[in-house]
């Protein structure tokens, strides 16, 4: 028995299954516990949260914009929040409050428009300071996501 390993079961029987707002409360503490307690997943040389838009802002102000390691970076984060934007999209319709439609709305945007500003600091052909300018406008954008996110875990309690 490894510790590294994880082993997922399916179930097919409906009595199996956890419950849908167990497992969306459970990912939306889970985002929130990696933005505000990142040290707690991060490892040598590698950050997330907050922590990690800092170390990539400081790697362009390196001269690091032009990398592939830049790219890619920015490719893998555009794509992570453009998924969050349709998984907002795929909860809506299951909330129960309209304050939390309008938070899963508010989030899918606000993801949205993250990925846009991240589809610019990724090009490795920008100028330096356009990557910064669309770096500091995702991070902010990410930030208030992440409000978002404990607002709207608040609003699944019942």
């Amino acid at each position: 028995n490894r510790k590294d390993r994880v082993q997922f079961t399916l179930y097919e029987e409906e009595e199996h299954r956890a419950d849908e707002a167990l497992l969306l409360q459970t990912a939306l503490n889970i985002a929130i516990e990696m933005q505000s307690a990142s040290n707690k997943f991060e490892q040598p040389g590698y950050r997330c949260g907050d922590g990690a838009w800092e170390s990539w802002l400081t790697g362009i102000d390196k001269g690091l914009g032009s990398s592939h390691g830049h790219w890619w970076s920015g490719t893998v984060w555009m794509e992570c929040r453009k998924m969050a934007a349709n998984f907002f999209d795929e909860i809506e319709p299951a909330m129960k409050s309209a304050r939390a439609v309008t938070l899963c709305r508010e989030l899918s945007n606000l993801y949205r428009e993250c990925g846009e500003y991240l589809e610019i600091a990724r090009a490795m052909e920008a100028d330096a300071s356009l990557q910064r300018a669309a770096l500091t406008e995702g991070r902010e954008l990410d930030l208030r996501c992440a409000g978002l996110i404990t607002e709207l875990l608040f609003e699944t309690v019942d």
